[in-house]
């Protein structure tokens, strides 16, 4: 599975998962694409504004989902 992401106006933001799966660049333009092959819960956020996360979840070919949690 991938997801993107689109960064738009003047600010920079990132986005970082909390477990490493994936970090881009700092950047106030452009996109980002992830792509997780594993089944999970993936908790992100933007680094240059802590504020701002957010949480994937990624399910397996039959549907399934992951189990959730709150932080």
């Amino acid at each position: 599975a991938s997801v993107t992401w689109q960064f738009v106006g003047s600010l920079p933001h990132n986005v970082t998962a909390e477990d490493g799966a994936f970090e881009s660049d700092t950047v106030s333009s452009g996109t980002f694409e992830a792509s997780l092959a594993a089944a999970g819960t993936y908790d992100y956020e933007c680094t240059v504004h802590p504020s701002m996360r957010g949480r994937l979840f990624v399910v397996d070919g039959a549907g399934d989902t992951p189990a959730t949690s709150t932080p």
